[in-house]
């Protein structure tokens, strides 16, 4: 029996904030996080076809499992570690152009020749990552392709018409041209969604960013059976930064603050920050292994050191980790119940701390307690005497 998963989305922190003018901070090349629940279809569907023509057409090629291994060792290593930046993207492209390259190069006859079945190992990567990346990035791919197929047509040894050939260099030009065209149109309306995922100061996803992109981590863990951890990461220093350094010096050890949260953000783990102090990162792992992992990037205790160009601070971090394995509750509720706990203990602790102890009772026995009427004095008679002044004799 499924388990049904809502995807209930209520209250302040999963609406989208307002559109803003503001420039937003955002790495030249960033690639969207749902990119990376994308991106692995592109080397399993390669490896998934070049299989199915092995077992079904030609089974005397066993050179074909090697490329298919291949591709899915591509295929998997983006669904671990999904790109960040468009730069990963490109290589991780090029990597199949590579591969593409050795098949149309085996000195086989049809069909592993350039005029062959296997023409869409070059070919089928490049329209689909030109989806993915942006503009300039999808040209360089596609003449590295093309590169790829003078190539293979210069090296090959089996004889091809030359009308084959011009048909599958029109087929890779313009069937790649068309996606990396409508590749830009999609890309306009996700980065403006993007942007209002993103805090405007450090780059980071922002609270509407992290409950959006955590729903889909948080779905993957459901349906996976998986533990999935939620950590808080408080860093007080950062209220104090702009009076104690100035302006300036606040803004350089915020960006070196989230340089060194960076370290987190890796593979499919969603890292935010929801206040000027506290950020949250979303770890599919138990709690154990998440803490380890936050021990192994920002040390025991955890804390953030900055040493460099005269600047020299100390950030103490305090970590929150909740694990969870609940099933039927949606992301944004368990974010929403989790972090008014958190809120609500560190009020108890603040009111805590501003109550002024209580006196021990020692002290309270070593006072004298006061009476509410002095001890009367014992009535003395005064004689009777005659005032003397300076006359008198």
């Amino acid at each position: 029996m499924d388990t049904v998963i809502p995807d209930e989305r209520e209250g302040e922190a999963t609406l989208p904030p307002p559109h803003v003018q503001k420039k937003v901070w955002l790495p030249e090349d960033s690639v969207p996080r749902h990119m990376g629940w994308v991106e692995p279809w592109i080397g399993a569907s390669i490896a998934l076809y070049t299989a199915w023509v092995a077992l079904t057409a030609y089974a005397d090629h066993p050179m074909l499992w090697l490329y298919v291994g291949l591709a899915a060792v591509l295929a998997w290593r983006s669904w671990q570690r999904p790109a960040r930046r468009h730069k990963d993207l490109l290589l991780r492209a090029i990597c199949f152009s590579a591969l593409g390259c050795l098949v149309l190069l085996q000195e086989r006859a049809d069909p592993l020749g350039v005029g062959g079945h296997f023409f869409y190992w070059i070919t089928m990567p490049l329209i689909l990552y030109a989806f993915l990346l942006k503009a300039e990035f999808a040209w360089v791919l596609l003449g590295v392709n093309l590169v790829v197929y003078v190539v293979s047509v210069v090296a090959s040894v089996n004889p091809t018409d030359s009308r084959a050939l011009l048909m599958r260099a029109g087929f890779l030009v313009i069937f790649a041209v068309a996606a990396i065209r409508m590749g830009l149109v999609l890309r306009r309306t996700d980065e403006l969604l993007e942007t209002r995922r993103v805090d405007l100061v450090s780059g980071l996803l922002n609270e509407y960013g992290f409950i959006d992109h955590g729903t889909d981590l948080w779905r993957y863990c459901r349906k996976s059976g998986l533990a999935i951890t939620l950590v808080f990461l408080d860093i007080p220093d950062l209220r104090r930064l702009r009076e104690l350094y100035g302006a300036a010096a606040a803004r350089d050890g915020v960006a070196r603050v989230v340089a060194a949260l960076g370290t987190l953000d890796v593979g499919k783990n969603v890292l935010a920050r929801l206040s000027v102090s506290r950020f949250a990162l979303l770890v599919a792992a138990p709690r154990d292994e998440t803490m380890a992992f936050v021990g192994e990037k920002l040390g025991i205790p955890p804390k953030i050191e900055i040493d460099e160009e005269g600047l020299e601070m100390l950030f103490l971090v305090d970590v929150h980790p909740v694990e969870s394995r609940l099933q039927g509750v949606a992301f944004a509720r368990f974010y929403t119940a989790e972090i008014d706990a958190l809120e609500a203990q560190a009020e108890r602790r603040s009111v805590h701390v501003n109550v002024p102890p209580a006196t021990p009772p020692a002290a309270q026995k070593a006072v004298p307690a006061l009476q509410d009427d002095p001890p009367s004095l014992p009535d003395v008679q005064l004689p009777i005497t005659v005032p003397m002044g300076p006359y008198s004799s």
